[in-house]
């Protein structure tokens, strides 16, 4: 073989490689994106996941759940709201 035809074979090759390559990386992009959206709407923070803890103790005020959990009363009202 010619290294006019052997170089051309060769860069058949490449593009045949970096196309299975592109392939390949946008089968298991989309499969990483679907998890991670899944992980995400399933997730419960650290915080969060005290909150409930308190809560399986029995009822309580807001109030007294912040001061137990040393929660900012804000961000306990946000916990709350978006776990309901």
């Amino acid at each position: 073989m010619t290294k006019s035809k052997n170089r051309k074979a060769h860069l058949v090759d490449i593009a045949a490689r970096i196309k299975d390559v592109l392939a390949f990386d946008r089968f298991y992009a989309r499969r990483l994106h679907e998890a991670t959206k899944t992980a995400r709407v399933n997730e419960v923070n650290v915080a969060e996941s005290g909150i409930f803890h308190e809560l399986l103790q029995g009822p309580c005020t807001p109030g007294w759940l912040s001061w137990r959990l040393d929660l900012d009363p804000g961000q306990l009202s946000r916990s709350l709201s978006s776990s309901s």
